[in-house]
């Protein structure tokens, strides 16, 4: 067995991340990754004041014997250098996927993919995406894909360029404390993508 020595950033109680270097001996399943790029999440903010690596988008949520990030392993994250693993809760990145766009979908991706890739959603379902941030727009890219009539709801014209360059069939704007307009036929199923309270009484 060998041993390897690699950075991590923790959060600490000033809200500022510290530098710390950790020296880990890997064990037998274990294999050690570079990291050469993160995706950053809103848990990475609720974690700053925690003494722990931030970044859990490195972190394989799914495997049979998973440690929960913020719970265990708190010198593992991604906000590092490099990670120590078991080599089988890793995924292969294709050559033809950069990094840097390979990251964000350890997170965002993740989570709108568990529910795009439910059976009760079928090809040519209208999939209503609402918001139009860090998740939704993956949401849409995801959806159209998968052959969903992907249908966004936002708050403002500002996206609607962007929304339907991803693959969004239907640009509607919602404004707060107004019916929605009966010119959107119903949908199928909606992802509530946004940050904002949702009344859902419109």
């Amino acid at each position: 067995m060998s041993q390897v020595t690699y950075d991590v950033y923790r959060g600490s109680q000033n809200r500022w991340p510290v530098l710390h270097t950790i020296t880990r001996t890997i064990q037998p399943s274990e294999v050690f990754v570079k990291i050469t790029h993160s995706g950053i999440c809103s848990t990475d903010m609720h974690c700053i004041q925690d003494e722990i690596a931030l970044g859990h988008e490195g972190r394989d949520q799914y495997c049979p014997h998973v440690e929960l990030y913020g719970w265990h392993a708190h010198d593992t994250g991604s906000f590092a250098t490099g990670t120590v693993c078991d080599q089988t809760s890793l995924e292969h990145i294709p050559k033809d996927i950069d990094s840097a766009d390979a990251a964000p979908l350890m997170c965002a991706g993740a989570t709108v993919w568990e529910i795009l890739s439910k059976p009760s959603i079928s090809h040519g379902d209208r999939v209503g995406v609402l918001g139009i941030g860090g998740l939704g727009h993956l949401a849409v890219k995801i959806g159209a894909q998968m052959g969903y009539h992907v249908v966004v709801l936002s708050s403002s014209e500002a996206k609607r360029d962007e929304a339907m360059k991803f693959g969004a069939k239907e640009f509607h704007v919602l404004h707060r404390g107004e019916p929605v307009s009966e010119e959107i036929a119903p949908l199928n199923h909606l992802l509530l993508c946004t940050s904002g309270r949702v009344n859902y009484d419109q």
